[in-house]
């Protein structure tokens, strides 16, 4: 009898081994799943970043260039000018 007994006690320790490894594979997945959507997140921050920077220049542009035009119009207008059509800039 020690040897059915052995058999099966073999067997229920071969078919625990087999969940247990199925459960480490399930778990490794979901890792890899959320570690790929983490690094799709980071990709998606960089990108957001890069954005705000390039459009952070574009201000800084813009800003430089009013500046410039705000210095112009002061030396050659004395401080009023018409701009277009009967627009009047004060400063």
């Amino acid at each position: 009898m020690d040897r059915g007994r052995e058999g099966s006690d073999r067997r229920e320790g071969l078919d625990r081994g087999r969940d247990s490894l199925d459960r480490g594979r399930d778990s490794l997945n979901r890792g890899s799943d959320s570690l790929d959507r983490g690094i799709d997140s980071l990709d998606r921050g960089r990108d957001s970043l890069n954005r705000g920077r390039n459009s952070l220049d574009r201000g800084r542009v813009s800003l430089d260039r009013g500046k410039e035009l705000k210095r112009f119009l002061r030396r050659t207008s004395g401080g009023a000018v018409e701009v277009f059509v009967g627009v009047s800039l004060q400063f």
